[in-house]
């Protein structure tokens, strides 16, 4: 497969366009040649969006996290021609276990676990009827990587990471690609200001959007598979899975400061 066929003129639906990571992948995927089908919320930014990238583009401003408006966005792409489907909305949250609040559970729950599995769901049929097609599913290192502070967020994210996981094999008779992609922390607005700041304390590297959208598209151009982002942070992932106890104890050295940043009563 050379650079940029698995994109070029394809049809590809991009969820939470219009935030960083969302803006570097349309800018580059434009580049490739695909035919983005662009949604975020704000219409406004979409259009500002789409406006920004070499060649025509497609967007529909919707909520996916509702059910309704999460079928519209389907029909549309379905209508639109759909090929491929790369699930990059999502949201954070960085809180110590038992000061989330419920509103912030049911909404980690639906956006970075529900939504990605309705969109594949609902769009798998027609999917599976192209010649070449693909599903990406951003995810995050902590997805494999219990980290203090962010477990409701690396819950979303495992959950993600084994969805996938299953999807790909699933379908690996098929000729629909499945990827799931961790990076590690991306400097977006995604992450608060506590976030970056706990992040600056602890040396954690952070990538740029651009950073990460370049190896994305790169690293799908190769077999299905989970792909993790930065050093060390995937050699972690492997020792974590390996021998849990040698994170355990690296991350206990760290707990005072993550609780800091993360602590939300005093």
């Amino acid at each position: 497969m050379n650079q940029h066929s698995r994109f070029a003129a394809k049809t590809i639906l991009l969820s939470g366009a219009t935030g960083g990571l969302g803006r570097a992948l349309a800018m580059q995927l434009a580049q490739a040649g695909a035919k983005l089908l662009l949604t975020a919320r704000s219409q406004p930014a979409l259009l500002q969006l789409a406006e920004q990238l070499p060649g025509p583009h497609s967007y529909f401003a919707a909520d996916i996290s509702r059910a309704t408006e999460r079928q519209a966005l389907c029909d549309w792409a379905i209508a639109e021609g759909v090929d491929g489907l790369i699930n990059n909305a999502g949201c954070g949250l960085l809180a110590l276990a038992g000061e989330q609040t419920e509103p912030e559970l049911e909404q980690l729950l639906a956006v970075n676990l529900q939504v990605p599995i309705s969109l594949c769901n609902t769009l798998l049929p027609t999917l599976k009827m192209r010649s070449d097609a693909v599903i990406i599913n951003i995810g995050s290192i902590l997805g494999s990587i219990g980290l203090p502070g962010s477990s409701l967020y690396g819950a979303t994210k495992a959950g993600l990471q084994r969805y996938s996981e299953a999807l790909r094999r699933e379908l690996s008779d098929s000729r629909v690609a499945v990827f799931y992609c961790a990076p590690r922390a991306i400097a977006t607005p995604l992450n608060s200001e506590a976030s970056f700041a706990m992040n600056r304390k602890l040396g954690n590297a952070m990538d740029s959007p651009d950073q990460i959208a370049t190896t994305i598209i790169k690293q799908c151009h190769k077999p299905p598979r989970s792909i993790y982002l930065g050093w060390p942070e995937k050699l972690f992932v492997r020792i974590n899975a390996l021998a849990p106890r040698l994170v355990d104890g690296a991350l206990r050295k760290q707990l005072a400061t993550i609780k800091r940043f993360a602590g939300r009563t005093k």
